[in-house]
């Protein structure tokens, strides 16, 4: 027993050294994003999970808005609340640059499994719990964190292949990863039904998170102290009725200066030739998603 135990801590204590060096000189996704924001001094930000990551190209966008914006995309793999609301506030208070912030309103933990009282409590709950709650592909990247991620850094998501923060020129020669996806159009179809209900006045959701809420109201008066104009979207594919039974009450209870109503519910957003899978857009999706924001922008009274 004494020589397994001792055998258990010597393996231990290898794998530890060995993520020491990723700990002091390997950033993770949010670090890298927050440290290019800093030092680029964009004054505009998208904020959001993958969707966003995919959905929106900064240098098309800001072509659009005659460079009145020098955006970012701070879309980030499996970013949900409240880790993007973490980041949204990190950013207002570490970059004095920032004017404009778009932010996705996205599904997090489904409010009929019950919320801890603070979003913090969240990261030290049971792990079983976690993975319970969570609405959809999400939980992945807590497995990574609380599993996986002491051990390794996390390398092998496939979004990371994708960054549209490129420069304008190349944002007309960019190329797909793939010519045409293959996706489920049982999936796609019912995202669409989804999509189509943002807009619905009849849509008889659930009642508001009040937590929720709270922490959108809590983004809007920080933004306002730092002459911030901070506005949120719902991106094209919504991934399940539960997500839109979250965030479809924010959205409605949002006053219209505080939001941008895109054509997200456009048909050609669930189709192959404008999908990288099931969940995201490809490049020339993305491209249409940017125009239609950049319109909402422009014909938005911030003007």
């Amino acid at each position: 027993m004494k020589q397994l135990l001792q055998k258990s801590a010597l393996f231990f204590s290898i794998l530890i050294l060995i993520k020491i060096p990723f700990f002091l000189f390997y950033e993770d996704e949010p670090m890298y994003r927050k440290s290019q924001v800093a030092r680029e001094e964009f004054n505009t930000v998208f904020i959001g999970s993958s969707r966003t990551k995919f959905d929106i190209i900064p240098a098309y966008f800001d072509s659009l808005t005659k460079e009145k914006t020098k955006s970012y995309n701070f879309g980030v793999a499996y970013g949900l609340p409240p880790q993007t609301f973490f980041w949204c506030e990190e950013l207002m208070r570490e970059n004095p640059s920032l004017k404009y912030i778009f932010f996705e309103l996205s599904g997090g933990l489904n409010k009929s499994e019950g919320y801890r009282e603070t979003w913090s409590e969240f990261y030290f709950a049971d792990y079983s719990r976690v993975i319970k709650n969570l609405n959809f592909k999400g939980s992945l990247v807590y497995h990574d964190k609380l599993v996986a991620g002491f051990f390794k850094p996390s390398f092998s998501h496939r979004e990371n292949r994708i960054d549209h923060n490129i420069p304008l020129e190349k944002v007309f020669e960019a190329k797909e990863l793939k010519a045409k996806a293959v996706i489920s159009q049982q999936f796609v179809r019912e995202t669409y039904r989804l999509n189509l209900l943002v807009e619905n006045e009849n849509y008889h959701e659930a009642s508001i998170n009040e937590l929720y809420w709270d922490s959108i109201t809590r983004l809007i008066e920080l933004a306002e102290s730092k002459q911030i104009r901070i506005y949120f979207f719902i991106p094209p594919r919504i991934e399940s009725e539960n997500e839109l039974k979250m965030i479809h009450p924010i959205y409605k209870k949002l006053d219209k200066k505080y939001k941008v109503s895109v054509a997200h519910f456009d048909e050609m957003f669930y189709r192959d030739e404008t999908s990288i899978d099931d969940s995201h857009l490809n490049h020339k999706g993305a491209m249409q998603f940017t125009k239609y924001m950049a319109e909402a922008f422009n014909k938005h009274s911030w003007k």
